[in-house]
């Protein structure tokens, strides 16, 4: 069965700081249950579902990897945007380079990569 909007892939992401109130352990656990029902959707339908690193937790390797670990599904993956990295006060190529990143760009969870050039004007505004 299809996607009846006829898109096959999606992008999630989370917001750019820690949600207030919630330790890191349960805003991960938030996250968890709710991958886990996205993705129950996301099955039936035939969806990938990108987690892009756009925010918070997203940009940092540990947390990305153990987010890919919430469902077990080849249609959970990654759009790699290095320039959200370096939006959020990331070094773009070392988070490229972490032995994480690394691992996860050279499985079929990298669905999507997007390497984006950052205006020196724009840029310091945007963090």
């Amino acid at each position: 069965m299809g996607c009846p909007a006829g898109c096959h892939k999606v992008d999630t992401t989370d917001g750019l700081h820690a949600p207030k109130g919630l330790s890191r352990d349960e805003a991960m656990a938030s996250m968890r249950r709710s991958y886990q029902q996205i993705m129950e959707v996301a099955e039936a339908y035939g969806v990938t579902v990108n987690i892009e690193p756009h925010g918070y937790f997203t940009t940092d390797p540990d947390a990305l990897e153990e987010t890919l670990g919430f469902v077990d599904s080849p249609l959970l993956g990654v759009n790699l945007d290095t320039g959200n990295t370096f939006i959020a006060g990331r070094d773009p190529v070392a988070f490229s380079s972490d032995s994480l990143i690394a691992s996860i760009m050279s499985t079929s969870r990298t669905s999507v990569s997007h390497w984006p050039k950052q205006s020196a004007v724009t840029t310091p505004a945007s963090r």
